[in-house]
C-alpha cells in the first residue's frame, strides 16, 4: 500500500459498495459515506474554512461525525469534537476557547446553546453553523447572530 492522505485511504475505490456505519438499523457504504464527507467538506469550504482554521464538532455518535471530522481534516482544518455530554456552560467555554470559525452542531442542541445574549458574548470568531436536523426537524435560517446552513 502506498502512503497517501486520509481521504484516499479510507474511500479507496475497491471500497465503494461495502458497508462502512451502520447507524439505526441503516447502513451506509463507503461510496455514501465519502459522498457525505464531500458533501460537508464543500459547505465548509463554501464558508471559508482553510487549512488551521478550528472546527467544533457537537453531534452525536453518526455518520455525519464521521464525515465532519474527515471532512474538516481533510481541508486541513482542525477539528474541536466537544462531547455531547458536557453541560452548556462547558460546551460554550470550550466554544470560546478554542476560537471555533464555524460549529457542526446537532439541530436540536443548537437553539439550547446559542439560545440567549450570554450564549454568543465571546464568540467572535465563529462564523458558520451547519446543522445537523433528525426526523425532519426544521431548520431556522439564523440562530442568534449566526446564518445557519443545513447539514
Amino acid at each position: 500500500m502506498t502512503a497517501g492522505n486520509l481521504f484516499d485511504q479510507v474511500f479507496r475505490a475497491e471500497r465503494a459498495a461495502r458497508g462502512a456505519v451502520l447507524f439505526e438499523h441503516r447502513q451506509l457504504t463507503y461510496e455514501e459515506l465519502r459522498a457525505l464527507v464531500v458533501q460537508t467538506a464543500e459547505r465548509l469550504h463554501a464558508g471559508r474554512i482553510t487549512k488551521g482554521d478550528r472546527v467544533a464538532i457537537l453531534l452525536n455518535d453518526s455518520p455525519e461525525f464521521i464525515a465532519s471530522f474527515v471532512s474538516v481534516i481533510s481541508l486541513g482544518a482542525i477539528a474541536v469534537p466537544i462531547n455531547m455530554a458536557l453541560r452548556k456552560d462547558e460546551h460554550l467555554f470550550i466554544l470560546k476557547d478554542c476560537d471555533a470559525r464555524a460549529a457542526i452542531v446537532e439541530a436540536q442542541a443548537a437553539q439550547r446553546l446559542f439560545g440567549g445574549p450570554e450564549s454568543t458574548s465571546g464568540l467572535t470568531g465563529l462564523e458558520n453553523l451547519l446543522l445537523v436536523s433528525r426526523d425532519n426537524e426544521p431548520v431556522p435560517p439564523r440562530i442568534a447572530d449566526f446564518p445557519v446552513q443545513d447539514f
